[in-house]
């Protein structure tokens, strides 16, 4: 960085004492929060190991702590609520794939340094909604920017290109194709999240907002519209009679 002008003037300011100071509260802040995200993170996804190896066992076990009454209904929520999540997953999948090809080819085409480790960061950080590609841009620019500040924007350029394409097409087709889920309301429960309990929230949000969808369509929409159905069918049949 320092072999160009402007880079050379920012790591000068960067270095003075008032600036470490403040980075280094700064950084011990973020380190923190970092740690908490990822320590919380590890056990979620040791708990969804053990419960994906015997998933029968823990549903069983829910589904026999509601009401008789409840107990079918409760089963179709879990098997709903699970095939909506795999194709979510699949959907993902899906979109990694394609940022990782299509990154790593620009990439090279650009002729930028380490394309393949560059493409996995782009794809592993789509995961995280609307963030994870401006943060996957950083360390491929400053890879960039010994080469010039002409391919630096490229690079730039390439990650706006394939953000706007994951975004505005690629995600909707998946999701419209697989889950169905209101953009909008995504990015609501996104921010909410985040705003509520940080970096986790942010990953965890569009799994909560489809089980929620599930829950609120099979337990209130749904019987509110067999309900509507019974009035009329009981209208009709008072004034034929």
């Amino acid at each position: 960085i320092r072999e160009l002008p402007l880079g050379d003037k920012i790591m000068n300011n960067l270095s003075s004492p008032d600036t470490m100071a403040k980075l280094k509260s700064f950084s011990g802040t973020l380190l923190t929060g970092f740690l908490g995200g990822a320590g919380n993170l590890y056990v979620i996804l040791f708990i969804a190991v053990f419960i994906t190896v015997n998933p029968t066992v823990y549903k069983d076990g829910f589904i026999s702590l509601l009401p008789k009454k409840a107990k079918s209904e409760g089963r179709e929520i879990l098997d709903e609520a699970a095939a909506e999540l795999s194709k979510w997953i699949k959907g993902k999948l899906f979109a990694m794939v394609v940022v990782f090809v299509f990154t790593a080819l620009g990439l090279w085409a650009i002729g930028t340094p380490m394309p393949l480790a560059l493409a996995l960061i782009a794809a592993i950080l789509i995961y995280i909604p609307n963030f994870g590609p401006i943060i996957s841009a950083i360390p491929a620019i400053i890879v960039a920017l010994p080469m010039g500040n002409n391919v630096a924007l490229m690079v730039a350029g390439l990650y706006v290109l394939i953000q706007f394409i994951e975004s505005n097409f690629l995600t909707p087709l998946v999701q419209e194709k697989l889950v169905k889920i209101p953009p909008a309301l995504i990015i609501t429960a996104q921010v909410a999240m985040g705003f509520l309990t940080g970096i986790l929230g942010l990953l965890l949000a569009t799994p909560i907002v489809i089980l929620l969808m599930i829950v609120l369509r099979k337990t209130y929409i749904e019987e509110e519209t067999e309900e509507e159905e019974i009035d009329k069918e009981n209208a009709s049949t008072k004034k034929e009679g």
